[in-house]
């Protein structure tokens, strides 16, 4: 009897493959040693789109058919991978086969990928879930000695299942909603468009920012000036000034801080800077693929317009000599 272990991606399942002995390599999958490895490739699996139902949501868009709520969810093989989801159901199914190890990956949607291939196959062999994250060898050979049945994970199921559910019901229903409302083919998503209404508030904010001015009441004491906080109101400012002048200040507590050039973020005056160098890092990181990607675009272009370049001269050239022959044969004769 065999193994079946399923995984993500191919080069999780090569990896798992050399730790259990699936060594004999065929198209899709490895075996050997008892046990048969393979993959799913993402998704294989999902809910299917709203004009698969009926319905009349197949029909042309319009506000009649909305909110399209479905009375029983139902899931179809992704067309550009049918190959590989036989291949899964083919092998859960294989006589020899008395086990399955689901392999995916170690959250909610490697579990919704799992079950989706597997409850569309019509499954019932037992399950164990192999969680782990690790490519390494000892990771998965611990992994291996401790793992649980797949009802362990029915809540992790529960929570990537409802959340697909809500993407469907939230995308599908906004998209046709607005792409009705104003007359153009608009997509909606549950985080893609929160995200984007995000950014473009923030470049609003950035685009219409406008100074303020602010005050502050500053007391010199000769060898140093203490300022106080950013005061917005100009009265308020100078309400502080005048009940300070002619006053004794008392300095409860001195706190010196000595800072170097080349160690100023490890003192606690400038801990906020510390904290905001991995963010700073990251917005560089950013920058520079947004740089790479813009510079890859030029060449693009760049190539583009120098084959419109010769393409174009060619043309005119064959359009001089064309005008030339047409000259001198007017001057023969």
């Amino acid at each position: 009897m065999s193994i079946l272990i399923i995984g993500e991606k191919p080069s999780v399942s090569r990896a798992i493959s050399a730790v259990v002995g699936a060594s004999s390599a065929h198209k899709g999958y490895t075996e050997g040693n008892g046990y048969i490895v393979s993959w799913c490739i993402g998704h294989l699996v999902g809910l299917k789109f709203p004009n698969d139902y009926g319905n009349g949501w197949d029909q042309r868009w319009s506000f009649s058919q909305l909110p399209m709520l479905p009375e029983k969810w139902q899931f179809r093989v992704t067309d550009s991978t049918k190959a590989q989801y036989e291949l899964l159901k083919n092998l859960m199914n294989r006589v020899d086969v008395s086990e399955i190890i689901c392999a995916t990956d170690a959250d909610r949607e490697g579990e919704c990928i799992f079950r989706y291939v597997y409850n569309m196959a019509n499954c019932i062999k037992p399950v164990k879930r192999l969680w782990v994250s690790s490519l390494e060898e000892s990771a998965i050979r611990k992994a291996l000695t401790s793992m649980k049945p797949m009802s362990a994970y029915d809540n992790l199921f529960n929570a990537g299942y409802s959340r697909a559910r809500a993407d469907w019901l939230v995308g599908m229903n906004g998209s046709r909603l607005f792409s009705v409302r104003y007359g153009g083919k608009l997509n909606i998503g549950r985080v893609q468009t929160p995200t984007l209404a995000m950014i473009v508030q923030r470049d609003a904010e950035v685009n219409g920012f406008i100074k303020q001015k602010y005050y502050t009441a500053d007391l010199n004491c000769g060898e140093f000036i203490l300022s106080s906080a950013r005061i917005d109101d100009e009265n308020a400012a100078d309400t502080l000034v005048s009940s300070c002048d002619g006053s004794t200040v008392t300095i409860s507590s001195v706190k010196r801080e000595v800072k170097t050039d080349n160690q100023a973020n490890s003192l606690s005056k400038f801990t906020a800077v510390s904290v905001n160098t991995a963010v700073l890092q990251q917005a560089l990181h950013r920058i520079l693929l947004t740089f790479l990607l813009l510079l890859k675009l030029v060449q693009c272009l760049t190539m583009l317009n120098l084959r419109f370049f010769f393409l174009r001269n060619r043309i005119i050239l064959r359009k001089y000599h064309a005008c030339l022959n047409c000259h001198l044969l007017r001057k023969h004769f």
